[in-house]
């Protein structure tokens, strides 16, 4: 046969026809190469993420443990109902709406069966089956003891019911140290880094307030992961062998001693106020008391109505709020200035005639009539305004602020747990210009140096400068953390003491205001003698600040102690608002505490 009869009859139209039916089967033969052998491994892996999915573990969250290892923190086992939807999927043409509303019927049994109210809508259920589901839905949490002798009776009966454990964040010391510790709420997978890891994200527990919230990154661990195989429609299959375990989060070891926390707070609590404790030589806090307080076990079905009480405002940390003025308690420090700048000495006598007059104006003496001829021993321990408001005059503004800046007034403490509120005031020109919008003037001066006026300290800061006086003059940087300690027990940090500034103040100077402190306590005039006690000699000031005007004029009252007094291994601050006055209201307070801890 020749090339002429092979293509006789053959038109250009129909070698159209071949040739175009060629290309297609060449294109075809392309595309199936390129789908199954270039691009095999891609369409594996889609296939693969389409069937799999990958499932956020979360980790168990570190511990808040004291010194003497009392727990303030920690996590409870709790029994949580939990229904598998891939048992209870029902046949037919209507299988999601049927199995939604079989699970509702198993919920519904379930809850009948241990006594609990059933507050779970058909919403719910229905964005879990749209959202999540290949997990369990979970129906019920916290069963008690009762719930769960009721359940185990007819567990078998129920069809995709299971038992399970879950975490929960407890606080076991209620509402002792509640302001610190703080407490934690339920972490936004919205707000994470690692979200778009995972095809369900459980996330854990993040700290709000206090500790919870400082150290987060260390008490809260690292996640884990599983992976799921899920059918056509996303429900659960089976669960892979693939599995990377959580890594539990370090614990916090306080410098808190708890006895000396419980009775600070028992003590304390029924006022309005705090009371510190510190190691005089290492600024370490044994207790730190606000009151009033709340349960922190509680607080999520309490906070709105904590949040609204305006006069009593449990919410505040007042043991590190830097808003109150500190009155007779401030007078220590003012001693030391005078004393540095010579404008003061022990066997200088100054006559207290019962008041105190700067141009107008004219400031009393506690003690109305006068304590006649005194030297600074006797002002310290009878708090003679006069005295010190006459030597301030001579003293100025400019002296007396650098020593209340080195004692740390008005300056940020270094605190784990930053004040939320005002870090206090130091008394200074330009602040009353920028208030007041007047010139700083004598008058000023004088209120200053007793703890009036333009001038503010936190609770902390009273202790912090209670301590420097007792120590030789250091002010250590408060601390709350002794040390960090991972899963395993080993120790992943510790915290060493760590100095603030120095009074720079002579030891003859010092010496001269401890026994002036000594006195308040011990002389005939004391006016914190019911701070006296048996088991600690203490050296301390009473103080009450005058707050308010006219109606609203209060008074909020104080005192600060050391002791052992030959070697102070304790300061103490405690602030009542509204008592009588520090010596009646105060000082009881700290004698109180003493004999208990002690």
């Amino acid at each position: 046969m020749t090339l002429d009869k092979i293509y006789k009859g053959l038109t250009i139209r129909i070698l159209a026809i071949y040739g175009c039916s060629c290309l297609l089967m060449l294109a075809l033969i392309f595309r199936l190469w390129n789908e199954q052998l270039r691009s095999g491994k891609i369409h594996n892996k889609s296939i693969s993420k389409q069937s799999i999915r990958r499932i956020r573990i979360p980790p168990i969250r570190g511990r808040i443990i004291s010194k003497d290892g009392q727990i303030f923190a920690e996590n409870k086992p709790t029994f949580d109902v939990n229904f598998h939807i891939h048992e209870l999927r029902q046949p037919g043409k209507f299988g999601r709406s049927k199995t939604i509303k079989h699970l509702y019927e198993q919920i519904y049994r379930t809850s009948k069966i241990i006594g609990r109210k059933l507050t779970i809508t058909d919403a719910e259920i229905n964005r879990h089956f749209h959202v999540y589901p290949a997990l369990p839905f979970k129906a019920f949490t916290n069963l008690d003891n009762t719930e769960l002798a009721r359940l185990y009776e007819v567990i078998p009966g129920i069809p995709g019911l299971e038992i399970s454990t879950s975490i929960k964040r407890i606080y076991p010391m209620n509402d002792i140290c509640a302001h610190f510790v703080g407490f934690v709420g339920k972490q936004d997978p919205n707000f994470v880094n690692d979200r778009d890891d995972y095809s369900y994200y459980l996330p854990e527990l993040t700290g709000r307030t206090g500790l919870e919230r400082i150290f987060n990154d260390q008490l809260k661990g690292t996640g884990g992961s599983k992976l799921a195989r899920v059918d056509s429609l996303g429900f659960f299959y089976e669960e892979t062998a693939e599995k990377q375990k959580a890594v539990s989060g370090n614990d916090i070891i306080l410098t808190i001693d708890s006895n000396a926390q419980y009775i600070a707070q028992k003590l304390i609590d029924g006022r309005r106020g705090a009371i510190v404790l510190l190691d005089c030589n290492k600024g370490s806090i044994l207790a730190i008391a606000s009151s009033p307080t709340y349960n922190l076990n509680r607080i999520s079905e309490n906070y709105s109505t904590l949040a609204k009480d305006n006069v009593n405002r449990p919410l505040v940390n007042r043991a590190i709020s830097g808003g109150y003025m500190p009155g007779s308690i401030i007078k220590p420090l003012t001693a030391l200035a005078l004393l540095e700048y010579n404008l003061a000495s022990p066997a200088e006598l100054y006559n207290c005639t019962g008041y105190s007059r700067i141009g107008d104006a004219k400031i009393k003496c506690a003690h109305t009539s006068g304590h006649g001829e005194i030297n600074i021993f006797q002002a310290i321990e009878s708090s003679c305004n006069p005295y010190f408001i006459d030597k301030s005059l001579s003293l100025g503004i400019d002296r007396l602020r650098v020593l209340f800046e080195k004692a740390g007034i008005g300056q940020n403490t270094g605190f784990e747990i930053p004040a939320s509120g005002s870090k206090g005031l130091v008394p200074d020109r330009q602040l009353k210009l920028r208030r007041q919008r007047q010139s700083w003037n004598a008058f000023d001066t004088g209120l200053v140096s007793i703890g009036q006026g333009l001038i503010s300290i936190s609770p902390l800061q009273a202790a912090m400068f209670t301590a420097a006086i007792a120590n030789g003059g250091t002010v250590y940087q408060p601390s709350i953390i002794h040390s960090i300690i991972d899963s395993g027990g080993n120790q992943v940090k510790k915290f060493n003491p760590s100095i603030n500034s120095r009074l720079n103040i002579s030891t003859q100077s010092l010496q001269i205001v401890q026994q002036g402190m000594i006195n308040v306590i011990k002389s005939n005039h004391a006016t914190g003698y019911q701070a006296a006690n048996s088991k600690i000699e203490l050296a301390g000031k009473t103080g009450t600040a005058e707050v308010g005007f006219g109606r609203n004029k209060k008074k909020n009252t104080w005192f600060v102690c050391y002791g052992p007094v030959n070697k102070p291994v304790y300061a103490m601050a405690v602030l009542v608002e509204e008592g009588e006055s520090g010596g009646e209201t105060c000082a009881p307070l700290a004698r109180l505490f003493f004999e208990s801890f002690l």
